[in-house]
């Protein structure tokens, strides 16, 4: 698992994370999911099975092509420039 970035709050960790996919029985492709996942104050991140870890948004991509252009590469920028909405968002609603 690998973590691109992250925002503490008093009240949590919110990150973005790649982990791995599903193979699916695919007969091309090397399949990722990337995702904006909250985790609770006190707790420790290891994965998404965590118990209190909150998956707030995921998408799965090809991670064999990571350049600029690719589909990977604009799923994680997306995710990224989402992440402080999402701590807005989610803040306001547990507040």
């Amino acid at each position: 698992m690998k973590i691109f970035a992250e925002i503490k709050t008093p009240a949590a960790q919110y990150v973005v994370s790649q982990s791995a996919g599903s193979g699916g029985g695919r007969k091309f492709g090397n399949f990722v999911m990337l995702r904006i996942v909250r985790v609770p104050a006190g707790v420790i991140f290891k994965s998404v099975r965590t118990k209190g870890v909150e998956v707030l948004e995921g998408y799965e991509a090809d991670s064999r092509h990571t350049g600029a252009t690719s589909k990977y590469s604009k799923t994680l920028n997306n995710l990224i420039a989402r992440l402080p909405k999402a701590v807005r968002t989610t803040d306001t609603l547990v507040a």
